[in-house]
């Protein structure tokens, strides 16, 4: 607002008059009220004030912008024309080859970009002093280092010798060592003869005569079937074996027989004149399996007449193997497929079901999983939940026999070629799924063999006897035991079951 707005000009002409004739110049003064008094000396005045604020004016319209799609959009504001803006055109970079760029803008002139030149590497430091040692001849040694007060140190008093502890064996061939402090230790090795069986040995009769136990306590006869007789297989429960016998080498008069270890004189259980060959046990008895009529057969451990557990249509029954509660069989029936196959059946009885199709012989088990050799040449691996599936392919000219052993890591065959320049071998064949290894050559068949986490076992030689094959590089020895080619060969617990004729033996696996 103006200082002056009240004053008319023809005052303000009047008093320019004044002050151009006026010796004296008027005064001017400001009342408490903001007001302005002229005073000149021919006597007039004039008193000026500020005049009242003006009403505030209206807000004014605000702009609006459009896009008009095409990447430009439209400012339109009160009182102004429109304005139409585009997008600006972008900078462009281009790579010259030599490791130089040219940037371009609109409007500018192009610029070019190179890489800097790498910066010179800076000087090596001095290295710095080494500490230095000292010794003064007496056992002391001063260390020196820059910029560190010597340090020196001493050879430490060697303490005095402690006293030796003793060893002595007592009249039961105990290993007592005994130390000055009070504290004493004893270690009892195995002593065979002295009627208890420890570690190391199968047996320790006491050396009765008689008793079944070699003299070094590493072999022990357990049943006698009599000359005449052959044992084919074997099974264990506690303290209870069941054997299936073939009197006089007749297959027509085949037997089952249970003993308490440690006494050679055996029961009859079961006598058929076509028992099948397999053979599980469990505390509550033994099971086998019989071809005609095929059936899988239980006998309780108390004895009593046999009860089926499962009943085939027409297959012939074979091999059994125990996996956990479940009894796995196989059955052929050359004239209804439905019939051939794996089968399961609950240890506590129950409806069979069939595992898979496969026409499948000489089951062998590691307790998960079971294997079986294939009629066309082939080995598989099958579980209880899963379909059979092959693990091994005989080639071309070679026959896989109906042989197997198995342990934790790998399945072991008998190949043989069609010809004499191509002899049987036993062959290791990893689970893992690496390539099948030769390990040993075979020199008579046996119609058995078993394997443990070091060794295969064999019935082989002539005359045969008991062959221990060391799986990590096949080299062989004589374990010095009759077998029987055509008996059994096997790994149960910590023991190995073999038999001569009729005659069975057991012996501490790693001490044959």
């Amino acid at each position: 607002m103006s200082r002056f707005p009240l004053v008319p000009l023809v005052l303000l002409v009047s008093l320019s008059a004044l002050v151009a004739c006026a010796p004296k110049p008027c005064t001017v003064h400001t009342a408490s009220d903001g007001s302005v008094t002229l005073s000149c000396p021919d006597g007039t005045s004039a008193t000026l004030r500020d005049g009242k604020d003006g009403k505030d004016g209206q807000n004014g319209a605000t702009c609006t912008a459009s896009a008009n799609g095409d990447g430009s959009y439209t400012l339109t504001c009160p009182g102004s024309s429109p304005i139409t803006i585009h997008d600006g055109a972008s900078c462009t970079a281009s790579a010259n080859g030599d490791g130089s760029y040219t940037l371009t803008c609109p409007g500018s002139a192009p610029v070019t970009v190179h890489d800097g030149q790498p910066g010179q590497n800076g000087q090596d430091g001095q290295d710095a002093a080494p500490c230095s040692a000292t010794s003064d001849g007496a056992g002391n040694v001063t260390i020196t280092c820059p910029g560190s007060a010597p340090v020196t140190v001493h050879d430490g008093t060697n303490g005095q010798d402690g006293k030796s502890c003793t060893v002595a064996t007592d009249a039961h061939g105990v290993v007592w060592i005994t130390c000055p402090d009070g504290t004493a230790a004893a270690i009892s090795a195995p002593v065979c003869g002295n009627g208890e069986v420890e570690t190391g040995e199968v047996c320790d009769d006491g050396n009765q005569v008689g008793g079944g136990c070699s003299a070094d306590c590493r072999v022990q006869q357990l049943a006698n079937l009599g000359s005449s007789a052959r044992i084919s297989n074997v099974a264990v429960a506690g303290n209870t074996l069941y054997v299936l016998g073939i009197a006089n080498n007749n297959a027509s008069e085949e037997f089952v027989d249970s003993f308490t270890l440690g006494n050679e004189t055996g029961t009859q259980l079961a006598s058929n004149a076509t028992l099948g060959g397999g053979l599980a046990a469990t505390n509550d008895g033994v099971f086998f399996t019989q071809e005609t009529p095929p059936a899988l057969e239980h006998v309780a451990a108390t004895g009593g007449a046999p009860s089926e557990v499962a009943v085939g249509a027409g297959g012939l029954f074979f091999d059994l193997v125990q996996v956990g509660d479940t009894l796995v069989y196989n059955a052929v029936d050359s004239t209804d497929p439905s019939n051939t196959g794996l089968f399961a059946v609950p240890v506590a009885g129950g409806q069979a079901s069939k595992l898979s199709d496969q026409e499948v012989y000489n089951l062998e088990t590691d307790g998960t999983t079971i294997f079986s050799v294939g009629n066309s040449n082939e080995i598989y691996a099958q579980t209880l939940q899963g379909n059979a599936a092959a693990i091994y392919q005989a080639q071309a000219g070679y026959h896989l026999e109906q042989l197997l052993a198995v342990n934790a890591t790998d399945v072991f065959a008998v190949v043989d070629g069609s010809g004499s320049s191509t002899p049987p071998n036993y062959v290791e064949i990893p689970r893992s799924g690496d390539s099948a290894q030769v390990l040993a050559p075979v020199s008579v068949q046996s119609s058995e063999m078993a394997a443990d986490a070091s060794n295969l076992y064999v019935c082989d030689g002539s005359p045969t006897s008991l062959r221990v094959i060391r799986t990590s590089d096949g080299q062989a020895h004589s374990a010095g035991q009759d077998c029987s080619r055509y008996g059994v060969v096997r790994v149960i617990g910590p023991a190995l079951y073999w038999s001569n004729g009729g005659l069975l033996f057991r012996g501490a696996l790693g001490k044959l």
